[in-house]
């Protein structure tokens, strides 16, 4: 994949980012080509190798169709589905979590926030599985609100209040 200066991309586990610059460096002898991105929620600078970008799972932003889809999995919360097989330790849940959100995949990241929601009203969620699905919110609201408004996401799903009380 190809990306530009300006371009919206993803990069897993962090969430959007703007390449900023292409650069050419040379590192042990070889030179090589590198994404610039800067990240829209830690104002992190992260460099990818051109040659990279499908090991990291460095992506375009989703469609509007995608979006459609992972907002109707946020509101489907009479599921009683899980996606990890781990019982009730957390700290498995959490690791499984984090495989599945570093594969890049919104719509099974939006999955896993949908089931942190569920487990959160059923039981409650660890110290880390709060901070988890902070995370994710924040990513999946901040890609899904370069597609949608924020005000067109609002009334469809509560990512304000869900962030207001994550972080209290």
């Amino acid at each position: 994949m190809q990306f530009k200066v300006g371009d919206k991309a993803v990069y897993p586990g962090h969430g959007l980012g703007k390449i900023t610059s292409i650069e050419t460096k040379e590192i042990l002898g070889a030179t090589q080509k590198f994404y610039s991105l800067l990240l829209t929620s830690s104002d992190m600078k992260i460099m990818v190798p051109e040659n990279q970008v499908k090991v990291v799972g460095l992506r375009s932003i989703i469609t509007r169709k995608t979006a459609d889809t992972v907002l109707e999995i946020l509101q489907d919360r009479d599921t009683d589905y899980s996606l990890v097989r781990t019982g009730k330790n957390w700290s498995k849940r959490y690791q499984e979590y984090m495989k599945i959100i570093k594969t890049g995949n919104i719509v099974r990241t939006a999955q896993v926030f949908r089931e942190l929601l569920n487990i959160e009203e059923k039981k409650g969620l660890s110290f880390y599985e709060r901070q988890l699905m902070l995370t994710i919110c924040k990513m999946i609201f901040d890609e899904i609100s370069m597609i949608i408004s924020v005000n067109e996401l609002q009334k469809t799903f509560d990512f304000v209040g869900i962030l207001a009380n994550l972080k209290q």
